[in-house]
């Protein structure tokens, strides 16, 4: 048996905008894996703040495929849900990061996400 640890992690920063591109301050950035079979795996799944001026910066992602999203609800982790993200796939945007790499991503909230996540609130 041979295994490897790789500290080579990626991140992902960009601006967390409204649907009309104004910056969004406070709301959740959720990263969540590509891959069905990782979704429910906690280190495939990342979160954080935009700060006041739109701006997010998530560290330590294992390098692979996501799909990321600005979440217009106070709990990012609703998104974890199976049946949500199921609904939320088609409106995510897609991100990759290689092994020590970073990518720059900017995300809308779009009225499609915000009625998924009315929806589900209810």
């Amino acid at each position: 048996i041979a295994a490897t640890i790789d500290f080579s992690s990626a991140s992902v920063t960009g601006h967390a905008l409204t649907e009309d591109g104004d910056p969004m301050g406070g709301v959740p950035v959720v990263l969540v894996s590509a891959d069905p079979k990782k979704r429910l795996i906690d280190r495939y799944f990342k979160t954080t703040f935009a700060d006041t001026n739109g701006n997010y910066s998530i560290s330590g992602v294992i390098p692979g495929s996501y799909l990321a999203v600005v979440w217009p609800e106070s709990d990012p982790y609703q998104v974890q849900d199976p049946d949500l993200l199921t609904q939320l796939e088609k409106h995510a945007t897609r991100v990759s990061v290689e092994r020590g790499g970073m990518a720059s991503q900017d995300l809308k909230m779009t009225a499609a996400i915000r009625v998924i996540a009315q929806t589900f609130a209810q």
